[in-house]
């Protein structure tokens, strides 16, 4: 479970705000003492509970309100079932039966039954206590099904020119950019010497950079493959869809991949 606007995320801290005017409004009421109160007495005892109850829920309410408008502002995108189920569903699937729990007396039973297995097997999950049927079960998608964000690596060293693999590669990125469903967009960053994107920003034209992606020819002796990585992960990060990806094309000459651990190492401290 990631954000793609994660500042708008920080919108949740706008639950202190119900809870502060909840605060203030409880302090403003004074108690009068008055003569006839014990006539009251039973009828305030038996409906305190509920009118409690129901201060309670209207307030988790409106304390969920600035948390779900938050969620949607900051575009919460699945990537991993496991906690989605924990931390969204669960909690919610609790939270509505409490409400229906104070709203349906008739059928109190079965949401109180349904909430409190929803908290136990969340407090149990947590704990590790039930293993996560989900742990490893991750959303993907393949990139022609939804508009994504692509960004092409293209090893345009001398070497890519044997066995005609400089123009293999040119053809698949063309036919591959063509391909994309429409309001994706892509960048091609060319690795060889220092690396460099065929188009200053990410462009939705796939087609026309596909055809510039078909028209390039090998023109370095060298990789940069620090830089051409660098230069991937910060456009792939900056995408706008949900769907993000990076596609190596390469020989993998060993002399150019040879330091790929320390390349890594590199980029993971960042």
């Amino acid at each position: 479970m990631t954000f793609l606007n994660v500042s708008l995320a920080l919108g949740v801290a706008a639950l202190a705000v119900p809870l502060i005017i909840h605060i203030f409004n409880r302090s403003r009421f004074k108690i009068v003492n008055w003569g006839a109160m014990h006539l009251l007495e039973s009828v305030i005892r038996v409906n305190r509970k509920q009118v409690q109850l129901e201060q309670l829920i209207l307030l988790i309410i409106r304390c969920a309100i600035p948390i779900l408008l938050a969620l949607c502002l900051a575009r919460m995108v699945v990537t991993d079932w496991g906690p989605f189920l924990h931390r969204i569903v669960l909690p919610l699937t609790a939270l509505a039966c409490l409400i229906l729990f104070a709203l349906i007396p008739r059928l109190k039973g079965l949401f109180g039954l349904i909430g409190t297995l929803c908290l136990l097997y969340l407090l149990a999950a947590e704990t590790g206590i039930i293993p996560s049927g989900y742990a490893d079960k991750q959303v993907t998608s393949k990139s022609m099904e939804i508009p994504s964000s692509t960004v092409i690596l293209m090893d345009d060293s001398f070497s890519m020119n044997a066995d005609a693999g400089f123009e293999a590669a040119g053809n698949f990125a063309e036919g591959f950019l063509k391909e994309l469903k429409k309001g994706s967009e892509a960048t091609v960053v060319r690795m060889g010497g220092v690396a460099s994107p065929i188009f200053e920003k990410p462009t939705s034209e796939t087609e026309v950079l596909g055809q510039r992606s078909g028209e390039l020819r090998a023109a370095s002796d060298r990789v940069d493959l620090p830089g051409s990585l660098d230069a991937g992960i910060k456009a792939v990060h900056e995408g706008r869809n949900a769907k993000r990806e990076i596609i190596l094309i390469s020989d993998f000459r060993k002399s150019d991949w040879n330091n790929i651990g320390g390349t890594l190492s590199g980029l993971r401290k960042r």
